[in-house]
């Protein structure tokens, strides 16, 4: 075993299975004294016995093996809640004791109080657990993988009219809110990527806002990439530049940075104060964004590049948006007779 320490600081731990197959985890330290902490305490998951490690257990150790893999609000969101729930509906078993018909009784059990949207992100979620499992050598297969998500027809994206956002900026009485709806709906943004920009990310002179990993945030897809700036956005910035010293991040109430739940909830408050689209919430201005390019002829490919979408068929969502550019298209091959 060795110790390599990344440029976030954290020191991550290097070992070999009995395989040989080397294995790297995250000990969350970066002072050595408390790595050396984590070190005696530290069991390689090849030397415990397949199916002598209850699913609570392997719960509790998963930031420590997933940690650089998983972001912690995800872990935290997403992956805890979803194991919590299988728990409670499947028991507290060996890793090596579950099977397919758990994992249906789960998905049925879950469809009675959810959306089968939210049923198959956490049917996501325990599966990549069950996956890593396996190549940890604790398992032999992933009863997840025998199984399948619930089908869930498409659904088109929600979106604003021009009018109705001009209407909701109207209503908006706190300043930073409202720039942050406004940098929102012309960047496409989404909202943890918005509260976590720092002035260091923004090039005005090229105008390009650098969206970065680093210790505290990630993108998504983990990739960097540049968005540039509109005249909107640019006269946002200008104007809230002005105010940088009180934070070091772009939006901030009184220098401390905005909360996801605060924004949200604020959004969601104005829009049923209009009698809005009771399905809209803030993400929809990251659609709208989307809405707006396509219906204005802008192609499917670059909205792509701009939501920053690593699969084209993910923006196809929008498609259904510019059906007169297809009327165009087929008008190629029409004739008379």
């Amino acid at each position: 075993m060795f110790l390599s320490k990344r440029s976030n600081g954290l020191f991550y731990l290097w070992y070999k299975d009995k395989a040989g197959k080397r294995h790297k985890v995250s000990t969350g330290c970066k002072r050595i004294s408390d790595t050396l902490k984590f070190l005696h305490s530290f069991t390689p998951p090849s030397a415990i016995p397949k199916s002598s490690i209850l699913l609570s257990q392997f719960v509790q150790q998963l930031p420590l093996y997933i940690g650089g893999i998983i972001r912690k609000n995800t872990l935290n969101r997403i992956y805890f809640p979803a194991l919590d729930m299988f728990l409670q509906v499947s028991g507290d078993r060996d890793l090596g004791a579950y099977t397919i018909k758990d994992v249906e009784h789960f998905k049925l059990r879950r469809l009675e109080t959810c959306s089968p949207v939210t049923v198959n992100i956490s049917f996501r979620a325990i599966r990549s657990v069950f996956s890593h499992a396996v190549k940890m050598q604790l398992i032999d297969e992933n009863p997840f993988q025998k199984s399948s998500q619930i089908k869930v027809p498409e659904r088109l994206p929600v979106f604003l009219s021009k009018n109705e956002f001009i209407k909701l900026l109207s209503v908006v009485k706190e300043p930073e809110l409202k720039d942050l709806y406004l940098f929102a709906v012309m960047t496409g943004l989404r909202l943890g990527e918005i509260l976590n920009l720092q002035w260091n990310s923004i090039d005005m002179e090229r105008r390009l806002i650098m969206l970065l990993n680093s210790e505290h945030f990630s993108t998504k897809s983990g990739k960097c990439h540049a968005i540039p700036m509109n005249d909107a956005v640019y006269e946002i910035l200008s104007r809230r530049f002005l105010i940088r010293i009180a934070s070091d991040y772009l939006f901030h109430r009184k220098g401390r940075q905005l909360q996801q739940s605060y924004v949200s909830h604020k959004f969601k408050k104005y829009v049923r104060q209009l009698g809005l689209n009771e399905k809209l919430h803030f993400h929809s201005l990251r659609h709208t964004f989307a809405s707006w390019l396509v219906q204005d002829g802008v192609s499917l490919y670059e909205v792509q590049k701009l939501l920053g979408h690593s699969n084209i068929s993910v923006t196809q969502v929008y498609a259904h948006l510019q059906p007169e550019r297809l009327h165009s298209t087929v008008n190629r091959i029409s004739f008379s007779l």
